[in-house]
């Protein structure tokens, strides 16, 4: 006995197709929207664990961008890992005398791309500081072991920074295919870099909200005022005696700094930087 044969009105599959379609069309445009709301706005961002990497980062963004109020633009910016190991304060003891204020936004364990997405929420418009210093590992350019710029562990710094349109900026500076994809999608969608620190907010809201709040106002006098301890006794009175040449070693790329004879150091930083101070 053969079995009946049902057909389908065209008309009906043709609007079933379009209801599936529209209806995965807002899924996507809503999932945009709920990680624009959260992590583009400063809604969540504001309140991420300060000992994260991505809070850490929202952290000295916050505090560098205080500093530019207090302190206008006669203004010497570093950037670098931990190995940098640089006091600002020990060269700000020298401001009355050079008319410089000397910042430092580096961060242990960062790298060349989380110092780029930096300085671009820094200085946006590229005027902001008379000079820019970057901490650098050698002096010989030689290849390491590893391939540092291969770690995907930047992204956790830079996550807040990235807009949708670094998406394919951010993807090419990747080599490996999987870490291409990564970070691309991380770009548009970040909350794949930060659901285990929304995670851990959900578990702890009050506590969370208390230690932010708590690091916010603390934070850029701890890290103004953080000493090496004894190990390093010597260490920041060789700073401030070099204070007067780092603009200069800053602005002439391939010159060692040793070289510079004492008697010409002290006029290097006005000869060097792109405006006196004001």
């Amino acid at each position: 006995m053969s079995s009946p044969i049902t057909s389908l009105d065209p008309s009906r599959v043709s609007v079933r197709a379009r209801s599936v379609a529209l209806a995965c069309l807002l899924a996507v445009v809503g999932l945009f929207a709920l990680d624009g709301l959260l992590f583009r706005t400063g809604l969540y961002t504001s309140w991420l664990e300060p000992d994260s990497s991505s809070g850490l980062f929202e952290l000295t963004l916050r505090r560098e961008r205080q500093a530019q109020a207090k302190n206008g633009d006669n203004m010497v910016l570093t950037l670098g890992d931990s190995r940098f190991a640089f006091y600002p304060r020990v060269c700000n003891q020298l401001t009355a005398e050079t008319g410089y204020v000397f910042r430092s936004a580096g961060l242990a364990g960062s790298d060349l791309r989380v110092w780029y997405y930096m300085l671009r929420d820094l200085d946006p418009t590229r005027q902001r500081y008379r000079a820019i210093v970057f901490g650098v590992t050698d002096y010989d350019d030689e290849d390491e072991g590893y391939n540092p710029f291969e770690d995907p562990r930047s992204l956790h710094y830079m996550i807040t920074s990235l807009r949708w349109t670094d998406a394919s900026e951010i993807a090419q500076s990747y080599r490996t295919p999987s870490l291409k994809w990564l970070a691309f999608r991380s770009a548009l969608l970040k909350g794949f870099i930060l659901q285990a620190d929304i995670q851990a907010f959900l578990s702890h809201p009050v506590k969370r909200i208390k230690y932010v709040e708590l690091c916010r106002r603390g934070f850029p006098q701890w890290t103004y005022e953080l000493s090496g301890g004894n190990g390093l006794a010597g260490f920041s009175t060789a700073i401030a005696a070099h204070a007067r040449r780092l603009c200069s070693c800053a602005c002439r790329a391939g010159r060692s700094c040793g070289r510079i004879p004492s008697s010409k150091r002290r006029a290097l930083p006005s000869a060097s930087l792109l405006r006196a101070p004001t």
